[in-house]
């Protein structure tokens, strides 16, 4: 007679209402398509999920009612590092393992033993740009432009570092506000300052058409270097329009010649009529259930032993997203990819 199966909840805490529903909808399809693709032999897992919006403080709520009233050991978990980090002492105080795919910060990076980070690092998303301008473009003056939220400031802060380290200067560091329109005194300070690059980082993309419209018409004629979330972003796109030519941005990388990645977001689009909205969070989140699962298989549904097999069995490991080691804090050090727009497309920069 077989061994009935053990019963097992992965929890998905995400975002499920509001302007930016579609990339939690995304996180949790990917999850639910993983769910049917992974072998879990010997584990009935279900999946519970639960809305966390950015900045609301329903990050702990989401994650206490998937663990105490679904019973969840594992949680996938965070659009926005606000609902990762409220619900990070949670979730070390009690062992249950949450895995990240998508927030990145140096704030997530230092969560917590119980909180895993698949994504990509924005330690990286800062380090990346500065080095490559002292290496790639022999930049050695740069401008910074950042709008003030959690993710860009890291961004900023993190490049500064590396920048400085590596012999550059930084001539303007100028930040502003989420709903600013109007960055014509910030471009005359750039091009005073005759910065040979700017850096501009914006959450949402938006505010990053506008700047490099503006900066195009006003002259400012050096490279400028984005968040992908500007380039993806089709309202920043309309806006800049042709001035969206020649910019630079740093994608985030995952293994994008993997077969089996390949036929995965085949089957999500077939399933879902849809391609996914951010293909690299769908990677990262087929990633997360595999490592999760992987561990129940190995030592049951059980948070603490969940979490010392990933730290002791991670090395080696890869995934769609690529290398899947953790390090000593549990987190992969997956990087950018710098590429550059041609028209509608986003042609890799290749190293020189």
């Amino acid at each position: 007679q077989s061994k009935k199966p053990i019963g097992a909840v992965i929890g998905v805490s995400t975002l499920l209402s509001g302007d930016f529903a579609s990339l939690g909808q995304n996180m949790l399809d990917s999850a639910i398509l993983a769910l049917d693709e992974i072998p879990h032999k010997g584990l009935d897992i279900k999946l519970a999920a639960e809305g966390a919006n950015c900045g609301s403080g329903q990050g702990l709520t989401a994650v206490k009612k998937l663990v105490e009233v679904d019973g969840a050991q594992a949680v996938i978990g965070g659009t926005c590092s606000d609902d990762t980090m409220a619900a990070a002492p949670y979730v070390n105080e009690n062992r249950i393992v949450y895995l990240t795919p998508v927030t990145g910060g140096s704030n997530v990076d230092g969560a917590g033993e119980y909180v895993f980070r698949i994504g990509n690092s924005d330690v990286l998303a800062g380090e990346n740009p500065a080095t490559d301008l002292i290496v790639r473009f022999n930049v050695t003056s740069a401008a910074t432009v950042t709008e003030q939220r959690e993710y860009t400031i890291d961004i900023r802060d993190n490049f500064k570092r590396k920048y400085a380290s590596l012999g550059g200067k930084l001539v303007v560091d100028e930040v502003f506000e989420p709903d600013s329109r109007d960055f014509r005194t910030m471009i005359l300070k750039i091009i005073d300052s005759r910065a040979g690059a700017v850096l501009l980082s914006s959450q949402l993309g938006v505010t990053g058409g506008t700047f490099i419209k503006q900066a195009r018409e006003a002259g400012l004629d050096v490279p400028i270097i984005t968040t992908f979330t500007t380039v993806t972003n089709p309202d920043a796109k309309k806006i800049a329009g042709e001035s969206m030519e020649g910019v630079y941005f740093y994608d985030p990388s995952y293994d994008t010649e993997n077969p089996e990645l390949e036929r995965f977001l085949e089957k999500y689009k077939s399933r879902y009529r849809h391609d996914p909205a951010v293909p690299f969070h769908t990677a990262a989140t087929y990633d997360s259930m595999k490592l999760a699962i992987d561990a129940m298989q190995a030592v049951g549904n059980d948070g603490a032993k969940m979490h010392d097999w990933m730290m002791k069995n991670s090395a080696g490991r890869t995934g769609f997203m690529g290398d899947l080691a953790l390090d000593a804090r549990g987190n992969t050090n997956i990087g950018f990819t710098l590429k550059r727009m041609e028209g509608d497309r986003f042609v890799t920069v290749n190293k020189t």
